[in-house]
């Protein structure tokens, strides 16, 4: 179950980066809480697929310059770089290709 409600999480469509990026560690925690392995690819895709590309583009340079960095330097890196704004639109984008729930 846990594993389902991770792999279901997207940002919704009127959600701050901040209340997605909370709900998104919740659902982490819970996941691996239960003993199970998650990858650090998975974690970032589930993490980005309904964000804007400039956010996605971010994490993709972050990865590039610190390929070590865990989910949680991940995580501090999106909460200084980009704002709720910003947020608010990516989540309109990600609705408008079919991937944020309503």
């Amino acid at each position: 179950m846990a594993m389902s409600k991770f792999m279901e999480i997207s940002k919704q469509k009127h959600e701050t980066m901040s209340d997605f990026l909370g709900r998104y560690e919740i659902a982490l925690s819970n996941l691996i809480s239960t003993g199970t392995f998650i990858d650090i690819a998975l974690s970032i895709y589930i993490l980005s697929r309904t964000l804007a590309a400039n956010v996605k583009g971010g994490i993709r340079v972050k990865r590039t310059i610190n390929p070590k960095g865990n989910i949680d330097q991940l995580l501090s890196y999106i909460r200084v770089n980009y704002r709720d704004d910003e947020a608010v639109q990516d989540a309109n984008d990600a609705a408008y290709l079919g991937y944020a729930r309503n």
